[in-house]
Parts: structure tokens; sequence; C-alpha cells
């Protein structure tokens, strides 16, 4: 049963966590308060505001009673949580959002020794993760579109919930509409039967529930699958303007023989427009063609790529039946073949401090390369005066260094530096890179910075450490913040924080930490964490063979962790030559930073050097204070960054290499049964300890086949995958067209 909230009832519940010490009582206005709270709570889940209390007058950290609540219509209020800040006057209050109706609401806070209670605005939504999945990616009209829909919790753990499904056709009209209740596994499958008459193009498949949605395209359209697979294997996916573009075609059937027949490769450069420069024809040998092709001579750069420009090749392979598959290839032309690349370690520059740049040198793989650099560090103020310049010579190095620059003091009103390198290779080769990093902002001049030795990503259960600099002693409270609520939140006077990479924090997580400075000013810095992990929730998946005969009996293997609801789709390999579409943990994990780690600041039209207010506000949070702390929120500085790309484009510097514009056997079978999806088991459960067996009859397709599984259960999401290859000596297959007209 859905609660809502009524008449003086609301469900929250909390977990109240108390400290051991007694609350001290400092009588009004001698306790001075900062509360780091979300701004959006997410109903069914649990959410932690950060308290600090510290006595007005020393700022000594202070031990009191506090209660926080929920205010709805304006009036009434409930209270979701009682505690007490601890010796160090910190306190993490932690309560549970229940199934409450989404909406505007008021966080209140009070303290003992506090006046006036803090308010702030917070949005309660309902933000599961909803993922769609379909059986293939392409249909033709009179097939059946399958799929299911699958709602998850931000800890990637399977909810029941109502979910509305809506499809649209090429034409954006809505053909389809559904109103959907997942199962205990966040499980509900749809169908779509198509019509023999319908739009052609993409259509959309989208999802809604609560404040969250998903979406998916497939295509419809009158096709014949290919018969063959073509392959365009390049040496590397770059080269440079004035070299030579060499590679090779392979093509064969989808039950493995080498196709036999003609290639041709047409090569088109960007240059504004696309046009034609080169074609190759040849004859295939076993299914292989090797070609090369002309220099590309000049392209036009794109800013989107970096500056680099692209050829495109087509590549269209004829069988000796006359059949015709092709493919395409993008490829980047560039200037160098060296990479080079400069990484701020620092989010912003702290006026009269270090702050340390990475240098990376590599050639266009990603392998490393040696170099020795030469830098110049440009400072301008907020009208882009030019303040001083900083040069710097950098030995041999492979790969990757740091260095570190000297910004001038904030007396000088720094707003940003611009810093241009130039390497060159141990072989001579050279190429450049430009970085531009803004300053922070501080009317007193106070600041916190933090920073990490590697911006690489981290494991669950590694300890992360990260580096603190601030200019006054103070206590760095500090809070680790992922997927819509704080993780772990703590202090320390130490210059290091150190924590462990949980779970909780997939798969990415922010550290915002803040000091309260002695004239009562609030500097603040925040660090984004990438975490990584295999997948949460085991499943394997294997058919008993690797090859069958059409008509063969097959057995399907499935094994989870646990009881778990798994989605089974073994479709022809051919269906996903012409269009991909499968779920994979990448794309999970990337709907939850789409959901909870988007950026939610407000936005300037012209650049702005970030207060501690922004830094809170960057990372979704909101920073409440009593009376006498000060948060600075910043200030606009001219954003000439976007006037170098304007006048860059303008002058036509476009890029490298531009100068301006025996005997039949008998018949035992006869085969009839030739599907696209072979099986679609949207909803299959497992037996308690995870096992499940599927017996099957194989197709009379000559193919190879895929099989994509997903499982959801109380240990999360599962992926996997595998294939079988049904084959047959001595068969015929006619070419038929889609249609014929008697």
């Amino acid at each position: 049963m859905e609660t809502k909230i009524g008449i003086g009832m609301l469900i929250i519940g909390a977990m109240i966590s108390v400290a051991c010490l007694a609350p001290v009582a400092y009588g009004e206005s001698t306790v001075s308060l900062v509360v780091v709270a979300p701004k959006t709570l997410y109903t069914e889940s649990p959410a932690t505001v950060s308290v600090t209390a510290v006595t007005t007058v020393e700022q000594a950290p202070a031990v009191v009673s506090v209660t926080i609540g929920l205010i709805y219509n304006s009036s009434t209020s409930v209270g979701v949580f009682t505690g007490s800040t601890d010796s160090a006057g910190r306190l993490a209050a932690e309560f549970y959002v229940g199934d409450v109706a989404p909406g505007a609401y008021t966080l209140e806070i009070k303290a003992e020794g506090l006046e006036e209670p803090l308010t702030a605005p917070v949005q309660i939504r309902k933000m599961p993760i909803v993922l769609i999945e379909t059986d293939k990616p392409i249909y033709k009209p009179g097939q059946t579109i399958k799929g299911r829909l699958l709602v998850l919790s931000n800890k990637l753990r399977p909810q029941s919930a109502d979910v509305g499904v809506e499809i649209t056709d090429g034409k954006g009209v809505k053909i389809f509409r559904k109103e959907l209740v997942t199962n205990a596994f966040g499980v509900a499958p749809f169908e779509l039967p198509l019509a023999s008459e319908l739009n052609f193009g993409t259509w959309k498949i989208t999802a809604e529930s609560g404040s969250s949605s998903g979406f998916i395209d497939v295509r419809v359209e009158k096709y014949v699958l290919p018969r063959f697979n073509v392959d365009l294997n390049m040496p590397k996916d770059y080269f440079i303007v004035d070299e030579k573009i060499s590679g090779a075609v392979e093509a064969a059937y989808f039950f493995g023989k080498a196709v036999d027949g003609s290639v041709r490769v047409r090569a088109e450069r960007y240059v504004g427009v696309w046009e034609k420069y080169a074609e190759y024809t040849a004859t295939l040998t076993e299914g292989k063609a090797d070609f090369v092709l002309p220099a590309a001579g000049y392209v036009a750069g794109t800013p989107g790529g970096d500056g680099s420009g692209s050829v495109q090749l087509e590549v269209v392979v004829t069988d000796t039946s006359g059949h015709e598959e092709k493919t395409t290839k993008l490829l980047k032309i560039v200037e160098s073949s060296v990479d080079h690349k400069l990484i701020a370690l620092s989010r912003v520059i702290i006026p009269g401090h270090n702050f340390d740049v990475m240098l990376i040198a590599e050639n266009q793989e990603g392998d490393a390369v040696g170099a020795s650099a030469e830098l110049v560090c440009t400072y301008y103020d907020e009208n882009r005066q030019e303040l001083s310049a900083e040069k710097l010579s950098v030995g041999d190095f492979v790969g990757s260094t740091t260095v570190s620059f000297k910004a001038p003091e904030a007396d000088e009103g720094i707003a940003a530096s611009e810093i241009r390198s130039t390497v060159t290779t141990d072989e001579g080769i050279t190429a450049d890179a430009e970085l531009t990093v803004y300053a922070a902002y501080s009317p007193s001049d106070s600041f916190l910075h933090l920073s990490r030795d590697s911006e690489g990503s981290v494991n669950v259960g590694d300890f992360v450490g990260i580096d603190v600099f601030k200019t006054h002693d103070a206590t760095v409270y500090y809070d680790v913040f992922a997927n819509g609520h704080t993780i772990w939140s703590q202090a320390t006077t130490a210059s290091k924080i150190i924590f462990r990479a949980t779970q909780q924090m997939l798969p990415s997580a922010k550290i915002v930490a803040y000091i309260i400075n002695p004239n009562n000013e609030i500097s603040a810095d925040a660090i984004e964490l990438d975490v990584t992990m295999d997948n949460a929730a085991g499943l394997e998946v294997s058919f008993d063979r690797e090859e069958v005969l059409p008509g063969d009996a097959v057995r399907l293997s499935i094994q989870a962790d646990t009881e778990a609801m798994v989605g089974l789709a073994i479709v022809d390999e051919s269906v996903y030559a012409l269009n991909e579409g499968r779920l994979n943990m990448q794309e999970v994990f990337n709907e939850l930073e789409r959901l909870f780690m988007a950026p939610q600041s407000e936005t300037h039209s012209e650049e702005w050097n970030n207060g501690a207010y922004g830094v809170f506000d960057d990372a979704g949070l909101q920073i409440l204070t009593s009376d006498g702390l000060d948060v600075p929120e910043g200030r606009q500085i001219w954003r000439w960054d976007k006037w170098w790309w304007r006048q860059w484009l303008e002058n036509d510097a476009v890029g490298p290499g531009v100068y301006g514009g025996g005997g039949l056997a008998e018949v035992t079978r006869i085969r009839q049964f030739f599907p696209e999806t072979w099986l679609w088991m949207p909803d299959l459960l497992t037996e308690s300890d995870g096992n499940a067996i599927v017996e099957l009859t194989a197709p009379d397709s000559i193919t190879t086949w895929r099989l994509h599984a997903v499982s959801t259960s109380d240990d999360g999401l599962g992926i996997s995958e595998s294939e079988l290859l049904v084959f047959q000596e001595f068969f015929g297959e006619p070419d038929l067209p889609y249609a014929v007209t008697r």
C-alpha cells in the first residue's frame, strides 16, 4: 500500500543517533551552527544532514542537542531526527525518507543554544533508476517489440514501483501507453505487435516512475538481415595529415565461411563539408583485402575534436551472387603523432600558493613517450589584464610528470591563469597544449584546498588519501556525497583526509570540505572521485556446447549468487550487425551519474570565480549558517576562453594542414524455424541457490546466436553474455527480396 502525506501524518523513519556525552547548555546566542544538507531528498532512501557546532566566541567544539524536522503545508512540522553533536562538535544526522508524497518541503534545524532555527527549502522526489531492455534493436512490420522494464534504487537494488511505458513511432505519434507495476525483482515485461503498415524510422520507448525516466530508441523499417559481416581493420584510429591511410577489409558469413567477391573503399575528408578525395577497389582473397589510400592532405578541425580533423571510410563488399554489405569508419586526422595534454590537479588556484599541473605526453594510441617540455603560465586579473608570467623548463620525462606554479598574491587581483606548453619527444616531434585554471574567491583571502596525487579511479575497498591545504589553522569538516546523499561525514585537524572507498560511492563521489576561519568566514573546496568495482551481483550463463546442428537439443545453464529474476534474450548475431543495443554495466553507472551527480548550480553568462557557496552549490548541496558566519558567493569575470575559440574559428585556423578554407544426401529433416529472436524470457525466476536450467531446441538458421542476460536480486544487478554457433555443412539459402507483388 502506498502511504501518502495526510493530515497530521508523515511517514519518515528516523535512525536516531545520540552521542554518549551529555549535552551542555550554552544559552541563547552562544552557539554557531553550520549545516550541510542536500537540496533534494529521495523517497525510500537514506538521507544525511551534517551539523557542526562551535561556541560563538572561542569557536571551540560545542556538544549540543539537535533536532531536525520537515515542514509541509507551510505550518505542519514533523521531527525526523534527534541527537547530539560529539566532542568535536560534529553530528551526521541520518534518517530514512519513506514513501512520502513528492514536492516542496522546508528543512528545519534546531540546536540548543541557537536563538532561531535554521531553515532551507528541500525537494522530495521519487527518483529510482528506470532501465528499458528490448529483445533486439531493430524491427520490421508484423513483428512484435518485446521489452521489459527494470526499476532499481540508487544502490542498484530492485524496487516494486508504478511505471508507465510509452512508445512513439518514427513521426512522433504516440501509439502505445500502458501502466505497469514492477514485481519484487523490479521487473515488468511488455509487448507491442507491429502492424503491417506503419511509420518507419526511429521509434522511442520511454518509461516513467516518480520523478525518474528512462528511454531507448529502436529502429522500425523494412530490412533484410545481412548475409555476411564486414570488418574494417585499421592499424590505428588516427593518421597524420600527410600520412597515407592503410587498412584491411575482412568479410565472413555469420556461420564462419569467408566471402568471395570484391571490395570498394571510398574516402571522404571533412573540410567544412564532406568531400570525396580517394577510392580503392580490389578482389577479396579468402575474404580479405588490404588497401592503401593517399594522405588526407588537409582537413577542417573542430573544437569538439580538440582541433583534430576527420576522414570517413565507406567499405562496400559484394559477394559472387551480387549481394552487397557495407560498413563505415571515422578516422581522426592529427597534426602530430604525439598527444599532449595538460590536466589541472587543483580545481581552482589559491592566490599566493602553489598549484600543480600534470603534463601528459603519449602517442595517439595512448602509450607513454619520452619528452621534454617548455611552459609559460600567464596570470590575469578579472578584466583580463596581464599580471605576470612564469616560465618553466621540464627535463626528460616519460609519459607524464607534474609541475608546480606559484600564483600571485591575492592583493594583485588574480582571476585566472593560462598555461601554454610545448613538448618535444626524443625523436624531435613536437606537440602543443593549453589550459586555463581559474582562481578561487574570498573577500578576506581565506582559502581551503583539496588535492590528490593521482587523478585515477579507486576500487571499492581501497583507501583514499586527500591532501588538505588551509590558510588558517582550523578543523576541517568534510562529507563524502554520492547518489543523492552523504555516505560519510567526519572532521579532522590533520593535513590529510583518509577514508575507505565503499560500494555506496559507485560510480563516483564528491568530497566536500569546509573550515570556519577565525574571522567567521567559511572556506570550502570539493574534489570528485571515480569509484570502480566488478558487477555487484554475480551472474554466469552458458550453453552446454559451443556448436550444434539445426534442431539439436540445447541446454542453457544460469548461475546467480542468490535467488534472482533473470531476463534472457537470444538473438541472431546478424541483427546486431544492423544495430547494436544491449544493456551493459557502464550504461547503468552512466544513468546513476545522470540522475544524482549532474551539476545543479546556476549558470553564469560570463565566467565566475567561485566562492565557498559555489562549492556546495556545484555538488548539489546547500549550506545553512547561523548569524555571524559568512559564506562568500563569488565574483564575475570576463570569460576569455570562449572568446578565444570564437576568434580561432573566425580566423579559419581549424585544424592541421588547412591553408584557408559427392552425391545427394538423404533428407532427414526439413529446416523451417528461422527466427531473428530465438528466445525472449523476461522474467525467469531461479531457484533459491541462484541456479536455473532452460531446455531449448536449436533454430534452423545457420548463424551465430548471441545470448544476453540481466539479473536483479537483493545482491543487485548482474549482466552476462554468451554465444552459440548453429552450423550444418552443404546447405542452400535463397536470396529473396523483402516482398513480392503478384
